[in-house]
């Protein structure tokens, strides 16, 4: 990275949107690296699906922004780098020790893009296809509760800086990382939309099939079909769909109610939440 070179910072965390925990971490991260630009991305508390979800995409776009040229130059030319703290510390639930939570990693992605993260939950595991490297990082775990911000950046830096002597410990299995769960709510979007833990080419069901869907606590299915797009419905309809979000040909699912919100209509569920979809008129076939 040359000295004129601006680091594309994505800070991924679940201190609540608008919190401003976030201001405090982007405070430090500047002060440490200057020239940086930061985008935040707020998740729900403890949700490493969200955060998981999120991870894969913006590391996707970068692809995205690689293809596109500005003055000459790739956009991305100072490198994207994910900043990952949804740190729920369920990995023990015994009582800790001077705040200690799950450990902070790092991982190189194929396309070059470069994560530094707590290890929890499935916080790596939409990634994790992408991961060619994945290792230890050399800093304390303990010390503060609010890691991301006192101890973490320092990592950060390094990371940026390319200075991974010292900073990068022991390789660690990719099978450490939990593989993605499927059928589960994964977002939900500011139209009502539902964006799903599974892909298209994972479901198995053919445009205009008729389905009965079910989400999280609701006690009862919801007619909908299977389509093409989101659009590819009329007004009112509720679908299951290829949406927005993931590569073409093998885009995250959506359930989406056309001119609606499809949140509302399956009982306003958490991320988390467990999808269960039954083809309509042949024997239930339950997915979740």
């Amino acid at each position: 990275m040359t000295n004129n070179s601006t680091p594309y910072i994505v800070l991924i965390a679940d201190y609540g949107k608008g919190d401003p925990a976030f201001v405090e971490v982007k405070q430090h991260i500047s002060a440490l690296i200057p020239n940086a630009r930061i985008e935040e991305v707020s998740v729900e508390p403890f949700s490493t699906i969200q955060t998981g979800f999120w991870a894969h995409q913006f590391a996707i776009n970068h692809s995205v922004f690689k293809s596109l040229k500005r003055g000459g130059n790739l956009m991305g030319v100072g490198g994207t780098f994910l900043y990952i703290n949804t740190a729920p510390r369920k990995d023990d639930l015994s009582p800790r020790e001077d705040n200690g939570g799950e450990r902070l990693v790092y991982a190189k992605l194929s396309n070059g893009v470069e994560v530094v993260g707590v290890l929890s939950g499935e916080s790596f595991s939409y990634i994790k296809p992408l991961i060619t490297e994945l290792r230890e990082i050399n800093i304390s775990r303990n010390g503060s509760q609010f890691r991301s911000r006192d101890t973490f950046p320092i990592a950060l830096r390094a990371i940026v800086k390319k200075s991974y002597e010292g900073i990068l410990g022991d390789e660690i299995d990719n099978e450490a990382i939990p593989d993605r769960t499927m059928w589960r709510v994964a977002h939900v979007d500011g139209y009502g939309n539902l964006k799903l833990s599974t892909m298209c080419s994972e479901a198995g069901f053919e445009e205009g099939e008729p389905l009965k869907i079910r989400v999280g606590n609701l006690n009862r299915y919801v007619e909908a079909v299977y389509s093409k797009g989101i659009f590819a419905v009329k007004e009112n309809q509720l679908c299951l769909a290829p949406g927005s979000s993931g590569i073409k040909g093998e885009n995250f699912l959506e359930i989406s109610k056309r001119g609606a919100s499809a949140w509302d209509v399956l009982g306003k569920p958490k991320t988390g939440a467990e999808v269960a979809v039954e083809r309509f008129r042949s024997k239930a076939k339950t997915l979740a």
